[in-house]
């Protein structure tokens, strides 16, 4: 059994959602699994205000190379790579990703985990709003992420 970059190994891979988009009742029962990583990708005021338990806060901007002639891409895979490595990610976790506009932020950071090749990568349904909607709790402190 080959361990991956982040100590898992392929029997602790984390549980694949069920679709691109997931509903805050599947991501409570996945609270908890050393698996799975919850990005926040809201501003940081909002974040430490309050966020989802477990959440790390991504400055989505990260993910944005401003080219000379301005526009704006996606970083190159080997700096995507290491951003993700120092969340805890790796191809065997599982990524959750939240804002509150309308999931416009956390699908573009799902669809660079799906571009670069991560097979478990979604949106979650209603972001913070929803979580909190369907009676999840949120916590606040320290930025973490």
């Amino acid at each position: 059994m080959t361990p991956t970059r982040a100590g898992h190994t392929l029997e602790q891979a984390g549980p694949k959602p069920p679709a691109l988009i997931v509903e805050p009742g599947w991501l409570a029962q996945q609270c908890g699994n050393p698996a799975l990583r919850v990005l926040d990708v809201r501003d940081r005021a909002s974040y430490t205000a309050g966020h989802l338990p477990g959440a790390l806060w991504l400055d989505r901007s990260a993910l944005s190379l401003i080219r000379a002639d301005q526009t704006v891409t996606l970083i190159p895979a080997p700096v995507f790579a290491a951003l993700m490595g120092r969340l805890g990610i790796d191809l065997q976790t599982t990524v959750v990703v939240y804002d509150d506009v309308w999931g416009m932020h956390a699908a573009r950071v799902a669809w660079a985990l799906r571009r670069y090749g991560h097979p478990r990568a979604a949106v979650l349904s209603g972001g913070a709003e929803g979580w909190v909607g369907a009676g999840g709790p949120l916590t606040c402190g320290k930025l973490r992420g």
